[in-house]
């Protein structure tokens, strides 16, 4: 198994909730430092980052398993079908219809909290 969480530090430290689990499988999460711009914009995302990394190491595995929300994963869900399975984990209504219509296999949940033990 090989697995990866991408993850946005933020000055609040609320990743940490999420990181719990990862650190209790004894998984190391790849980390990003929210930038934020003079006008005060945030930004913080691991879109190519994901990308890249999925497309390296799906010829090494049987199964991709991403937990994305928007469309623009579309292409890389496609793209890696050509190599491997991929399925998608969906947390209530929030990922897109499209990419839910690709996945080779969906599991939808209303929160993540019914799919990850917290410990």
């Amino acid at each position: 198994m090989h697995a990866v969480a991408y993850v946005i530090n933020t000055e609040a430290g609320d990743e940490n909730i999420f990181l719990k689990p990862w650190k209790n499988w004894g998984l190391k999460p790849k980390r990003k430092i929210l930038q934020i711009f003079h006008s005060g914009t945030k930004k913080g995302d691991w879109d190519v980052g994901l990308a890249v990394d999925a497309i390296k190491t799906a010829p090494r595995l049987d199964t991709v398993v991403i937990v994305p929300v928007d469309g623009d994963f579309v292409p890389l869900v496609q793209y890696l079908q050509t190599m491997t399975q991929v399925e998608v984990i969906s947390f209530g209504k929030s990922t897109s219809a499209k990419l839910r219509e690709v996945a080779d296999d969906l599991l939808i949940s209303p929160t993540i909290r019914e799919n990850i033990s917290w410990g």
